[in-house]
């Protein structure tokens, strides 16, 4: 595959200054090389044909798939998304680009979608395969609205979807892996991991945290993907490792190697890298937002306390606690003592004391 670079994280788009000069970037590709090459294949088609001095814009024939993509990649929705879920759109619709890109919608029968599926679990996960063919729906949507097929021949799938990941750290393996960062020169992720897991927050939320968020005591967090603002007061070992740090930069978390925050594929790479060499190669950062969901819940925190800290509605706090939970032998104890305290409570409000019988009290 031209300009990408296989690692053991997966595959990556590695274009050439003169390509970035162009307007392209470096862009993580996946694990899947079928859809790692079809991606790379539309990355450079642009760079191809300006090479060859054709600069005349691309077309694509109406009603095809790849012109599906085209409209949808002008629709609101998309423009709206932030610039992490238009890549991985533009990831998927790749792969299927790739397959079915010339056909026009018509021509895709549920025959073939059927076998494309089929095509996709040997080569990869379930989990992968579904998300492509969601994107398949969504194309094929356009096409219904447009009146270009009259049936979504990608609805109704029944497409079995990976198990949700329960994998949660706890605060042993958060300090070994700190220590592992430390020891590897890259305090800023230690630093990253323990803003994560004390905190419940997303990558890009901690990565983008600054330190006009800090006060000293706790963290102001506005997080990007709800616009909830949370002041979220920090534990001590947070506080003592922030203290610790040196202000460098306007951000809290920087590069030991540029002095400059993060970009997070750069900074999911050296996790990466230094999570496997220290025994966690099961573990990612994302799960430390599930986990401290965990650690507030089997402290006892309701859904309301523990949304004061994740900074969701009640809502939803309460259905990604359903996912970000997992059930656990301490919560179910938790649970039956407050069950059996509660109990006792009412059997002692029932009891008749000895001085009520005596004076003849009902």
């Amino acid at each position: 595959m031209r300009y990408v670079l296989r690692k053991p994280s997966g595959y990556y788009f590695n274009p050439t200054p003169t390509m970035r000069e162009f307007g392209l970037r470096p862009e993580s590709l996946g694990t899947d090389p079928t859809a790692a090459a079809a991606r790379a294949a539309l990355l450079v088609e642009d760079w191809d044909r300006y090479r060859k001095g054709d600069n005349s814009p691309k077309k694509t024939t109406h009603g095809t798939i790849s012109w599906l993509v085209d409209q949808y990649q002008k629709a609101p929705e998309y423009t709206a998304y932030k610039p992490k879920t238009q890549r991985e759109f533009d990831r998927l619709s790749g792969h299927i680009v790739g397959k079915f890109g010339k056909f026009k919608a018509a021509a895709v029968e549920r025959r073939h979608i059927k076998g494309y599926y089929r095509e996709l679990l040997d080569a990869g996960s379930a989990d992968s395969a579904a998300r492509i063919m969601k994107t398949l729906h969504i194309l094929l949507e356009i096409a219904r609205d447009e009146g270009l097929v009259q049936v979504n021949h990608a609805s109704r799938m029944k497409l079995p979807m990976g198990n949700a990941r329960r994998v949660v750290w706890d605060a042993k393996e958060v300090n070994t892996m700190i220590a592992a960062c430390e020891a590897n020169g890259r305090r800023s992720l230690g630093l990253a991991v323990r803003l994560g897991f004390d905190l419940g927050q997303r990558l890009g939320d901690v990565l983008s945290m600054t330190w006009r968020q800090y006060d000293g005591n706790a963290v102001l967090v506005t997080q990007s993907k709800t616009g909830a603002t949370v002041l979220i007061p920090a534990l001590p070992e947070l506080k003592t490792m922030l203290d610790a740090t040196a202000k460098t930069s306007t951000h809290i978390v920087v590069s030991e190697e540029t002095s400059r925050p993060y970009k997070a594929d750069n900074f999911s790479h050296r996790f990466r890298d230094i999570a496997d060499g220290a025994g966690f190669s099961d573990k990612q950062f994302l799960d430390l937002r599930r986990s401290s969901a965990v650690r507030l819940a089997e402290a006892g925190c309701t859904t309301i306390e523990v949304v004061a800290i994740t900074g969701h509605t009640i809502e939803r706090g309460a259905q990604i606690l359903e996912t970000y939970a997992p059930r656990s032998s301490d919560m179910a104890k938790s649970a039956i003592k407050k069950l059996s305290d509660k109990n006792e409570t009412a059997q002692k409000v029932r009891k008749p004391n000895s001085k009520s019988q005596k004076i003849g009290a009902p």
